[in-house]
């Protein structure tokens, strides 16, 4: 963790010395309290926290300031969320090692799943894995088939494995039966009964052969039966097992592929959906690394992870307020909206308020929803009003003063609207786009110019004081406003002057406000003024008596009008930058 200043010494002190939000300093030995300084750093680490190390980093540093605020808590958060990320880690890890589909990988495998028994679907996960471990292992002992029978072409040969010996019955397929003998009338009995009694064995054997044909029948209906039982018990160990495995493993190789539409659509049919979340968070944080932050947003809101998403943007803006990239870190809080953001932002300025951290609260505050932001931004204008144009861009409305515009004095003066149209390094060019008077330029001279006009006294006295306090006022600049030539006359301009407030030029009209409607007015006071909404420049017209103006359609009117007619008024102010 960096360092910070000893306010005594001004030594620099590592933080992670730190006891309980102090760090004694080595070389004064005066204790420093340091427990603001790691909590905003612990915080950072935790915005930015995607994988076990990180987070651990993060809770490390919230343990430096045990009992400050909500870091214990955040602490715990930062503990939980670091043996999430373990688990999940480990739980990809298994599941690659059982892609390979080798014995190592299956083994290693089954040891990485053990370590996290409970967790999602690893106990699942690591009975198919032993599953397939076993096929393996199977496959690579010795399977020679060592028959006990076996056909010879003299007969059948039974072998005994345990003596190790054979025994052999020979049944010769040319053996025939025994010749009858026949004899002469007299001995016909005898004879016949020599016929039965020759006979019956004969039948006896085709009893014992019907016999051993049934028998052998039954044993191949009996075989038939054990295979189908087999088949039927092997079809569905594929559907069961198998057929969903090799699926699981298709839709693992999409996701890798970055094919996730059609692996994440396999998932689902299998059950799978914390998977799927898994993976997506795995995604989220590998875009963040890579500062991919939209795509990372996007996975992100799907995985309900957007409290995530507005501490990632809150930790994004405090760099680039620091910085000094305002326009930058406006734009970036104006991108994003989500739920919590309006309330995490406020939260977070008012704590900035109090540590005088006005920069970056009023970037939070402004434009903010969340009851109190225009309260707590006030209060920050009223500190240093200039700090109300930070972070602005040419085109923005900015309020800036108070005066009475329309004409009602029980309700109090307005708040001044002004448009920026105009920027330097430094600072700001503003128009008013508030109708602050209807006045005349001067009165019916013919030798008047700005810097001799009644209408820049009365903008730089009595409406200068008017419309701003004294902080206000020093963020006003003064600044040498030219005497500007009319590109059609040649009439005398005058000569320079320095103004707070003035009036525009020909030049800086058609430089600036080059379309005729951005130069169009309105004012419910003067709608109705006999001249209507016609407004002063400060070049002069045809002649050193008459003033150029603006009329209600947008047009310069360029041989202008007498100087003594009173049209409406739209000062002009420059107003610095914050460095």
């Amino acid at each position: 963790m960096a360092d910070i200043t000893c306010k005594n010494c001004g030594t620099l002190i590592n933080l992670k010395n730190a006891q309980k939000g102090v760090v004694i300093c080595p070389n004064c030995e005066v204790e420093n309290d340091c427990s603001e300084q790691i909590y905003e750093r612990a915080t950072e680490l935790m915005a930015s926290a995607n994988n076990e190390v990180s987070y651990k980093a993060a809770a490390e540093a919230f343990s430096l300031i045990e009992g400050y605020s909500d870091a214990d808590m955040y602490r715990d958060n930062c503990l939980e969320q670091a043996d999430i990320c373990f688990k999940d880690a480990t739980f990809l890890r298994a599941k690659t090692e059982m892609m390979k589909g080798d014995r190592a990988g299956l083994s290693f495998a089954c040891h990485l799943l053990e370590s996290i028994s409970g967790w999602k679907d690893a106990d699942e996960q690591l009975g198919i894995c032993r599953m397939r471990l076993e096929a393996v292992s199977g496959k690579e002992k010795d399977n020679t088939f060592d028959p006990i029978y076996s056909d010879s072409n003299k007969g059948f040969v039974k072998k005994d494995r345990k003596a190790g010996g054979s025994h052999t019955r020979v049944k010769n397929s040319t053996d025939a039966p025994a010749a009858r003998t026949y004899v002469d009338f007299p001995s016909l009995r005898g004879v016949r009964e020599s016929e039965i009694n020759n006979e019956k064995p004969a039948s006896q054997k085709k009893q014992k052969k019907s016999g051993s044909g049934k028998k052998k029948l039954t044993k191949i209906i009996i075989a038939l039966c054990v295979g189908l039982i087999l088949i039927g018990a092997l079809a569905g160990a594929y559907f069961i097992v198998i057929e969903p495995m090799l699926r699981y493993d298709k839709a693992v190789e999409l996701i890798e592929n970055g094919e996730y539409t059609e692996g994440y659509a396999i998932l689902t049919e299998l059950g799978r959906d914390d998977e799927i979340l898994s993976n997506k968070k795995e995604r989220a944080h590998a875009l963040l690394e890579k500062e991919d932050f939209d795509k990372a947003y996007a996975l992100m809101e799907e995985t309900g992870e957007e409290d995530k998403i507005v501490d990632n943007i809150l930790g994004r803006v405090t760099p680039l307020v620091a910085e000094g990239k305002y326009i930058d870190a406006v734009k970036l809080l104006e991108k994003y909206k989500y739920g919590s953001l309006p309330e995490k932002r406020y939260k977070r300025a008012a704590e900035l308020v109090d540590s005088a951290e006005y920069n970056e609260a009023y970037i939070l505050l402004n434009g903010n929803s969340y009851t109190g932001s225009d309260e707590k931004k006030n209060s920050i204008n009223n500190i240093t009003p200039e700090i109300r144009f930070l972070g602005r861009k040419k085109g923005d409305i900015v309020e800036f003063g108070n005066f009475e515009i329309d004409g009602n004095l029980e309700n109090g003066k307005e708040v001044v609207v002004w448009k920026i149209i105009d920027e330097t390094d430094d600072a700001y060019l503003l128009l008013s786009e508030s109708i602050i008077d209807c006045i005349q330029f001067d009165g019916p001279n013919e030798n008047i110019n700005w810097t001799q006009s009644y209408v820049r006294k009365v903008l730089n006295l009595s409406h200068l004081n008017g419309m701003f306090g004294e902080k206000e006022k020093g963020a006003i600049l003064e600044k040498n406003v030219v005497a500007s030539k009319n590109p059609a006359y040649d009439t005398d301009p005058g000569t320079d002057s320095i103004s707070s407030l003035f009036l525009l030029s020909c030049d800086e009209v058609t430089r600036l406000l080059t379309d005729p409607s951005s130069r169009i007015v309105s004012s419910k006071r003067y709608e109705e003024s006999p001249n209507g909404l016609n407004w002063w420049l400060r070049t002069p017209g045809a002649t050193s008596g008459n003033i150029v103006y603006v009329n209600q359609e947008g047009n310069m009117i360029l041989e202008g009008a007498p100087a003594n007619v009173p049209f409406l008024i739209r000062p002009a102010l420059w107003v610095k930058k914050i460095a």
